[in-house]
């Protein structure tokens, strides 16, 4: 079970449920539920997360908080929230300690591929530091911005969420909140649509784009 070696391994397992060409359909089912199903923590530790990130307690925050999480996966967890000025968000709170897990984790992944498979030791290396980039929430505050400065403008059609500055820590990433599903939902109602005008299921588009695939 991949939730329990941690977070690196979700992760890791996140990856590879996008690679129909190395897995078969019954893995790739299994590692999908990685994408926002994992096992959550403890609403009571996200309550002390956001007092000790923000330094007050969820209920001087936010006028209503779910604590059910709306998604939880590889380093945290997200919950639907409403702000005291009426304002809906979403609160994206960091795992405890989930930063040295991970560098753990990584350390002993490279010894092994140091090992037994040194030419991969530049992947390896990359990878780690993209997916050191996702604990960085300022980070993704300042990209968000960016994003929706570039495109505010050129395509006032293309809505990216706004960070809400006075609520982002180290650990808790606030948003305003849009409707609507996730990507991977989104990707598998779009195949199933264009399989099925194609008179064919989608196992069948999938082997049909590997042939093509193949001869290119």
């Amino acid at each position: 079970d991949l939730e329990q070696m941690g977070p690196t391994f979700v992760k890791l397992g996140q990856l590879l449920a996008g690679r129909s060409d190395i897995l078969p359909e019954a893995h790739l089912e299994a590692l999908r539920r990685l994408h926002g199903r994992v096992e959550p923590f403890s609403f009571e530790e996200v309550r002390q997360i956001i007092r000790e990130e923000l330094g007050r307690d969820i209920d001087e925050v936010y006028a209503s908080f779910d604590a059910e999480p709306m998604a939880a996966a590889s380093i945290g967890q997200v919950h639907r929230a409403t702000l005291k000025d009426g304002r809906d968000v979403v609160v994206k709170v960091q795992y405890p300690e989930v930063r040295q897990l991970f560098e753990s984790d990584f350390t002993q992944l490279v010894g092994a591929c140091y090992s037994w498979r040194p030419e991969a030791l530049n992947e390896m290396r990359e990878s780690r530091r993209q997916f050191m980039c996702e604990f960085d929430f300022r980070r993704e505050a300042r990209v968000m911005r960016q994003i929706r400065s570039n495109l505010g403008s050129q395509f006032p059609n293309v809505v990216v969420p706004k960070p809400i500055n006075e609520l982002i820590a180290d650990n808790v990433l606030v948003m305003t909140r849009l409707p609507g599903g996730s990507l991977l939902d989104s990707l598998t109602k779009m195949a199933t649509a264009y399989a099925e005008s194609q008179g064919i299921t989608v196992e069948e588009l999938k082997e049909k784009m590997k042939a093509d695939a193949a001869v290119r």
